[in-house]
């Protein structure tokens, strides 16, 4: 059977404190991440590297790259034999304060970015997540996320094509009150929302997608 590689890319606006309840890396503002990293919005400026913990063959990405291109951050995935793709990587609006109203994200200087991995689909592969967290307000926060899949090619000379890659998202969690939590377990996402903890936005995948299943 064709093995299958998901990528979530997880854009993330919170302040978040970490517990270890699961694995994790203490400095990230995500739980349940493995062999995660931690980077500042300066350091992905100037070329973010994140080495993939996939299959050591020809047909499998084995790092990650994030940079700026013209004013503009770019993602790109990179292979054993030299070939690299481009991916979609644009979080155009933003939910800010109460009432949803969307605008244009504009960066901050305090964005922070974690990059680690998880095996969504329990195929034995674990999928990477990139998350990004800005805390927009005194009280308010907002979480988004992009989810890649990877389709491994037969032909090597073929790893390149952007066809190799489906594309998911992007999701949002707005207005979250207080510091935020972002909790990856099994195949689920899951945002809290207030500072009670009583309160989350959660998306799980299933059927070759996720699916939102709102404010619980």
């Amino acid at each position: 059977m064709k093995k299958i590689t998901t990528i979530l890319i997880c854009l993330i606006f919170s302040n978040v404190s970490c517990q270890e309840t699961l694995k994790t890396n203490d400095k990230s503002f995500i739980i349940g991440l493995k062999n995660s990293k931690v980077a500042s919005v300066q350091e992905v400026s100037k070329g973010f590297n994140y080495i993939l913990k996939y299959p050591n063959e020809t047909n499998y990405p084995n790092r990650l790259n994030i940079k700026r291109v013209n004013g503009l951050l770019e993602l790109s995935v990179n292979f054993i034999n030299g070939s690299q793709t481009i991916l979609p990587f644009e979080f155009i609006t933003y939910f800010g304060g109460s009432g949803g109203s969307s605008e244009l994200r504009k960066e901050r200087q305090n964005d922070e970015y974690t990059v680690g991995q998880h095996d969504f689909d329990n195929d034995g592969i674990e999928e990477i997540l990139i998350g990004l967290k800005d805390k927009y307000s005194d009280d308010y926060s907002s979480v988004d996320f992009f989810v890649y899949k990877y389709f491994p090619p037969l032909n090597i000379k073929d790893t390149n094509r952007i066809e190799n890659w489906k594309v998911y998202g992007h999701y949002q969690a707005p207005d979250i009150l207080g510091d935020t939590k972002v909790i990856v377990k099994g195949a689920k996402v899951s945002v809290i929302m207030n500072a009670e903890a009583d309160l989350y936005m959660e998306w799980t995948f299933e059927k070759d997608d996720f699916t939102e299943k709102g404010q619980i």
